[in-house]
C-alpha cells in the first residue's frame, strides 16, 4: 500500500477520497458536515473561554478580598503600634513626674509637628519618649522637638535617631557624634567638663542646631523630595484612623 504524506484541507478532502484508492480511509464529507463540525468546535472553544473568564473573575475576586484583608490587617497593626507608643510615652512621662496635662500637650505637639515635618505622630511621640528617658525635661522636649525634626528632615535621619544622639551627647559628653551637624562641639565639651547641667547643654546644643537648620525642614517639605515622605505620613495616619475604627 502506498503511504501518502500531505497537508489536508477541506477543499481537497473530497477529491482525495474519490480518486486516491490507496488511502487508508475513505473520506466522505460534505459542506454541511464541515459547517456543523466547525460550529461544534466553536461552541467547544466558547465553553472553554467562558470557563476561563469565570475562573479569571473568581481569581480577581479572591485577589481583591485578599488585598482588602491585608490592607485592613495593616491598618489594625498601625493603630496598635501607634497606641502602644502613646501608652509608653504616657508611662515614661508619669515616671519622670510629668503632670497629667503634659501628656496631651506632647501628643498635640506631635500632631502639629507632623504637619510641618516629614515625620508621623508615632515617630515624634517615640522621640519625645526617648528624650524623657534620657532625662530631658518636658519643657525642653516641647521647646525643641520641632528643631530636632528639622535636623532629621535635612540630614535624612529618623527623628528618633537625631533625638537620641543629642540627648546621649548631653548626658555623657560624647559631643563628637554631633560634629557632623556643623556645631561647636569643642565649646559643648568644655562646658560638660566644667560641670554644666544636662539641661543647659541640651539647650546650648539645640540653640546651635536651630541656627543652622531652623526653617530648613519647612523649605524641604516644599520640594519634590520632601513631598514623598509627607504622602507616606498621610497614608500612615489614614491607616491608623481606619485601624482605630475597626478595633
Amino acid at each position: 500500500m502506498k503511504v501518502v504524506e500531505v497537508s489536508i484541507t477541506f477543499f481537497n478532502l473530497k477529491q482525495m477520497a474519490e480518486t486516491n484508492t490507496d488511502l487508508d480511509y475513505t473520506l466522505r464529507l460534505n459542506k454541511g458536515d464541515f459547517v456543523s463540525g466547525m460550529k461544534s468546535a466553536e461552541e467547544s472553544v466558547k465553553k472553554v473561554d467562558d470557563g476561563f473568564s469565570k475562573l479569571k473573575s473568581r481569581i480577581l475576586e479572591i485577589a481583591s478580598i485578599t488585598a482588602a484583608a491585608a490592607f485592613l490587617k495593616g491598618c489594625i497593626e498601625k493603630f496598635v503600634e501607634s497606641d502602644k507608643i502613646a501608652t509608653q510615652l504616657k508611662f515614661t512621662l508619669g515616671m519622670r513626674g510629668g503632670l497629667a496635662g503634659s501628656f496631651k500637650e506632647l501628643t498635640d505637639q506631635a500632631d502639629k509637628v507632623s504637619l510641618t515635618s516629614m515625620f508621623g505622630n508615632s515617630e515624634i511621640e517615640k522621640a519625645q519618649k526617648d528624650l524623657l528617658n534620657y532625662g530631658i525635661s518636658v519643657k525642653n522636649v516641647k521647646a525643641h522637638i520641632q528643631g530636632i525634626a528639622d535636623v532629621g528632615g535635612i540630614q535624612g535621619e529618623d527623628i528618633g535617631e537625631v533625638a537620641n544622639k543629642i540627648a546621649r551627647a548631653t548626658k555623657t559628653g560624647g559631643f563628637k557624634f554631633l560634629s557632623e551637624y556643623g556645631i561647636d562641639v569643642k565649646k559643648l565639651t568644655k562646658d560638660f567638663k566644667d560641670g554644666a547641667s544636662q539641661g543647659y547643654l541640651f539647650n546650648e546644643a539645640m540653640g546651635m542646631l536651630d541656627k543652622r537648620f531652623s526653617g530648613a525642614g519647612a523649605a524641604m517639605m516644599k520640594s519634590y523630595a520632601g513631598q514623598l515622605p509627607i504622602l507616606n505620613v498621610e497614608w500612615t495616619k489614614m491607616q491608623e484612623e481606619i485601624g482605630g475604627k475597626i478595633v
